[in-house]
């Protein structure tokens, strides 16, 4: 049976890709990647109040509740629980819609994605950050 060059040294980094640090350092990037799309959804609905620009409508209130939770080790929710943030997102029958969460995850998807790739490539390599 033939060797395979460099099996130990993978086999060594996908230990390190399934253990439970991995999910803990990856979930961590996924969190924080959150908290960016959080921080760009507030600054949208901020920058558009008084403009006619999305959402005009009680934007304070809409920013100061856009709250972004840990549902699991590597799931991560960015909501708005203040009372017309999905009329505001997704429009009514009688609003067009005036989306900022949506814009700021697209803005900010590029970003995110290099955050969890930085972390991944980071525990392949069995560098940076683990404890």
């Amino acid at each position: 049976m033939a060797r395979i060059r460099g099996a130990g040294a993978h086999s060594a980094r996908l230990k390190r890709l399934a253990g439970p640090d991995a999910v803990r350092r990856i979930g961590s990037a996924i969190f924080a990647a959150g908290k960016a799309i959080r921080a760009e959804a507030q600054a949208s609905v901020l920058a558009g109040a008084g403009s006619g620009a999305p959402p005009d409508v009680d934007a304070g209130r809409i920013a100061g509740v856009i709250e972004t939770a840990q549902l699991g080790p590597l799931k991560v929710e960015i909501s708005s629980n203040a009372p017309r943030a999905a009329d505001l997102e997704f429009g009514t029958s009688g609003m067009a819609a005036r989306p900022y969460m949506r814009p700021a995850a697209e803005r900010l998807r590029s970003r995110a994605t290099a955050m969890v790739r930085d972390a991944v490539d980071e525990i392949g390599r069995g560098s940076g950050g683990g404890g």
